[in-house]
C-alpha cells in the first residue's frame, strides 16, 4: 500500500478551510446585494420609483467579483491536491440562464 501524500493532504485541507471561509463571505455579499436590489424594486403600475443606492450596489458587486475570483483560485488548488491525495473534487457549475 502506498504511503499517503501528506503534503498534498495538508494543502488540500488548508485550501478547503479557505474555500469554506470565502464561500461564506461570497454568499453573505450576494445575499446583501439581493436584499439591496429587492428593496429598490418598484412597480410601474403604481407610478412609484424606489431609489437605488448605486454606490452601495457597485461596492458590493465589486466585492462579490473579487471574492468569486479568489474562490475559483482556491478551487483550482483544492482540485489539484484532491487528485494527488484521492479526495473529492469541488464541482464548478455554470448557471444556465
Amino acid at each position: 500500500m502506498a504511503e499517503p501524500n501528506y503534503e498534498s493532504l495538508g494543502r488540500y485541507h488548508a485550501a478547503l478551510e479557505m474555500f469554506n471561509g470565502l464561500s461564506a463571505q461570497r454568499h453573505e455579499m450576494m445575499t446583501n446585494l439581493s436584499i439591496l436590489l429587492t428593496r429598490s424594486m418598484s412597480s410601474p403600475a403604481d407610478m412609484v420609483v424606489l431609489t437605488l443606492d448605486r454606490t452601495q450596489v457597485e461596492e458590493i458587486a465589486r466585492e462579490v467579483v473579487r471574492l468569486d475570483a479568489e474562490l475559483m483560485q482556491v478551487v483550482a488548488i483544492i482540485n489539484h491536491h484532491a487528485q494527488e491525495c484521492e479526495k473529492p473534487l469541488i464541482k464548478v457549475i455554470e448557471p444556465l440562464f
